[in-house]
């Protein structure tokens, strides 16, 4: 049996099996059998006869030798009534699974790097608790050396003071001088370190109170002055002659930072050289703080421009075959540092090798209206010890 249809046939198989589509109803499925074979030209004889005949007729051939029946649209089916929306929903599948793939790939990665991260971190954590630790230890025990050591050498100066008021001869006065500057030296050494021990340990606060900077500054200069006995220097001051209001300061901080960069000066700059020391304030309009800077510059020996880079740093010292010939450890600075920052400052270095050095001092203050101690320059009150027998030990 034959059955032609050129609109109605869509799709035929090896087994003569054609597929008939009506727009979006259901798919029904024809079988014509006509031979186990393709034969093209039995086809072609047939659809000529079919054409001959009558509609009536072929419509009466078809409704008696076609059998159908409705099946159901199978996935396949489905696929090749859809190919574009099926490639479409397969592109839409593959890159949710490529997302999907990306997003646990970055999720792992990022895990991966918290838990490193918070390796390194409790690593460092517990270095920082052994290096706290260690640090605690190395203060406790400088703090306790430092004060066994000073007691003695207070002995050994004040001894050697009095040895040299007793007219000794050229030479035991040599030997007594030499013994009286490496003593000093070695004091002055221990003071550094202990004050050091103290700010690290959290002993040394600022402390601010109603006070007259020019009085501080006042000390802080007299106190140069003595370092400048039997020196051939220059020493010149540049003070504002305005009133300056008072402040809430720390005396004692204020005043050693700068007699710790003075004294500095005095070291390093050769006989014939010049200091010269500039103070100079300035009132912050509406904050109620004064900013006072200090300018101290010499016309030393100086320093290399790497070496100002490392000048606030503990034990930092510059390898110069100049200086090597000053003593010192490298602690000034850095104490001078600490206290700055403590009280809420900046300082700056500029040098150069063979011409001199300048430090810049920035000390924010607050203006007070409470009256200060006009005698409180930093040094602890005087005591009279006229008639009181006091023992050194």
């Amino acid at each position: 049996v034959y059955y032609y249809m050129a609109q109605a046939f869509v799709n035929s198989d090896t087994t003569g099996t054609m597929t008939y589509t009506l727009l979006e109803q259901p798919t029904f499925t024809y079988r014509m059998v006509i031979s186990s074979t393709k034969n093209h030209a039995l086809a072609g004889i047939l659809t000529k006869a079919m054409y001959a005949m009558p509609q009536n007729l072929v419509e009466d051939l078809a409704a008696q030798y076609t059998t159908y029946k409705a099946t159901e649209l199978t996935f396949v089916d489905w696929i090749r009534l859809h190919p574009v929306v099926t490639v479409l929903v397969l592109l839409i599948f593959g890159w949710l699974l490529t997302a999907i793939a990306v997003t646990m790939v970055h999720l792992s990665a990022r895990k991966k790097a918290q838990k490193a991260a918070q390796e390194k971190a409790e690593e460092m954590a517990e270095l920082a608790e052994h290096a706290q630790a260690a640090n605690k230890a190395k203060t406790a025990f400088l703090s306790h050396m430092s004060h066994d050591m000073r007691t003695p050498m207070n002995a050994i100066i004040g001894f050697t003071s009095i040895a040299m008021k007793n007219n000794p001869s050229d030479e035991v006065k040599n030997c007594l001088e030499k013994i009286d500057e490496s003593s000093e030296y070695l004091l002055s050494l221990i003071n550094d370190v202990l004050d050091l021990t103290h700010i690290e340990s959290g002993k040394v606060k600022y402390d601010p109170v109603p006070a007259d900077v020019k009085n501080i500054t006042d000390s802080a200069l007299d106190i140069t002055k003595g370092f400048l006995t039997n020196r051939d220097i220059n020493f010149k001051i540049q003070c504002e002659d305005a009133k300056i209001p008072n402040v809430l300061a720390d005396p004692a901080r204020l005043r050693d930072v700068l007699v710790n960069i003075l004294s500095n000066a005095v070291k390093y700059t050769p006989d014939g050289g010049t200091i010269t020391f500039e103070a100079r304030y300035q009132e912050k309009s509406g904050d109620g703080y004064i900013n006072m800077r200090y300018r101290i510059s010499d016309t030393g020996i100086g320093m290399s421009e790497e070496f100002t880079k490392e000048i606030f740093e503990e034990f930092a010292q510059e390898d110069s075959d100049v200086r090597t010939q000053y003593h010192g450890v490298g602690l000034g600075m850095a104490i001078v540092k600490k206290y700055v920052d403590m009280m809420g400052g900046t300082i700056s270095v500029q040098s150069k090798k063979h011409e001199g050095t300048t430090f810049t001092v920035d000390i924010p203050l607050e203006i007070t209206d409470k009256e200060c101690n006009k005698s409180d320059t930093g040094f602890s009150e005087k005591v009279n010890l006229t008639g009181v027998n006091v023992l050194l030990a």
